[in-house]
Parts: C-alpha cells; structure tokens; sequence
C-alpha cells in the first residue's frame, strides 16, 4: 500500500512549515474473481469494471477445454459402435444357445457352456450401456 502526504498551507497560520498529514491509502472494497475451470486470462473487460450487472469481464483460454470436449465426443461415438457389435455378438450367442438347449444329443456341459458364453456376452453388453 502506498503512502499519501498531502501538505496544506495557508489558512491563517504564517508561524513555520506547512501543515502536513499522514496516511494510507486503502482501497474501499476488493474483489476476487474465481472460474469453477482453471484457464489463462486471455481477455479483461476494463470498461466493466466497477459496474454489476452482465457481460465478460474476464475471458478464459478455452482450446484445452474444446480439445477435451471433441474427445469425450469421439469416445462417445466408439463406444455407440462397441454397443452395436457387442448386440449383435449377443444375438448371435442367444441363437446359438437355444439351437442346443433342447438337443438330448448334446452334453450338460456343452448346453452350460453355450448359455454362459451368452450370460458373458449379455454383461458385456450391458456394461458398455452403463458407460454410455
């Protein structure tokens, strides 16, 4: 903080040096800004400060954030065509399985085999969904 002296002279008094005070200067209020996203400042609206209301006041470095955006967007798109596939593996599997189910001409290990081959599937498939 800075220091201000002001001198006053006149006012009657002619005996020695001029009047002098004192003090500090402190500013009346202070702001803080925060972002929920951290970012360089690349932009400052100085005609809006000191104002309430709406516009920018301070504008953030966003290419890091668009870049993950486009990311999470192709992630996105991949897994909609693992979730395709693995559909199609499970339909496969299904059809499979109740091919066997009631052949007597099968084991009971091959017909367990053949459905949990589809239950492995069914998880897959459903996992995928709940990332999506």
């Amino acid at each position: 903080m800075g220091k201000l002296v002001v001198a006053l002279v006149g006012g009657g008094l002619t005996i020695g040096a001029p009047l002098q005070f004192q003090g500090q200067v402190v500013p009346f209020q202070r702001w803080t800004l925060r972002s929920d996203v951290a970012g360089k400042v690349v932009e400052v609206n100085l005609s809006a400060e000191g104002q309430r209301g709406k516009g920018v006041i301070v504008a953030l470095d966003r290419r890091d954030e668009e870049i993950k955006l486009q990311n999470l967007l192709r992630q996105r798109e991949l897994l909609r065509q693992k979730i395709q596939l693995q559909q199609k593996v499970v339909a496969r599997k299904l059809e499979l399985y109740n091919r066997i189910k009631d052949l007597k001409s099968k084991s009971k290990l091959e017909k367990e085999q053949r459905f949990f081959d589809y239950s492995g599937a069914k998880a897959t498939l459903l996992n995928l969904q709940q990332r999506l």
